[in-house]
């Protein structure tokens, strides 16, 4: 009776082959946030664009991991629109959109970004600038995440 309980346990867990593969996913995510954030970092600090590799500039020095750290495999870094892009990499189990976040493209393993907009243009000369007030600063609890939570440089697609 044990062993059948302990059988149908592992059946029903997927045992502990199914956990280490999904934290191995859990960290190619992870790895995927830091190079989406690496590319808002470096698309913001410079000319408002994508950027054409993802490594470190004096703005934006994180160093992050350009490749998968179990397989190898190079991550993918996907142009999608001049203001959108898709960070890729290769899962060892179907991704389903509620267990990471809204912005994924469960079909290709993608974590697709988008840059912000622009900031509003200057003022033209000969206007005085409008009075600025300062807002007190909102509690930490209160505070807004502001993190954009990542290379093989693939061309456009479709």
């Amino acid at each position: 009776m044990t062993a059948l309980s302990v059988g149908g346990a592992l059946v029903f867990t997927g045992g502990p082959m199914t956990g280490r593969s999904e934290r191995r996913d859990e960290t190619r995510m992870n790895d995927l946030r830091r190079l989406s954030s690496q590319v808002q970092c470096l698309a913001t600090n410079g000319p408002r664009r994508l950027p054409s590799e993802l490594a470190p500039t004096p703005a934006c020095p994180s160093e992050v991991r350009l490749a998968d750290p179990y397989t190898a495999a190079a991550y993918r870094f996907e142009p999608v629109e001049p203001d959108s892009y898709r960070v890729c990499a290769d899962f060892e189990h179907p991704l389903k959109a509620d267990d990471w976040q809204s912005d994924l493209d469960v079909a290709r393993g993608c974590l697709v970004g988008h840059l912000p907009p622009p900031p509003p243009p200057d003022l033209p000369t000969g206007r005085a600038p409008q009075e600025q007030t300062t807002e007190p600063k909102a509690a930490p609890d209160q505070a807004e995440d502001t993190e954009q939570v990542p290379v093989q440089v693939v061309p456009a697609q479709p």
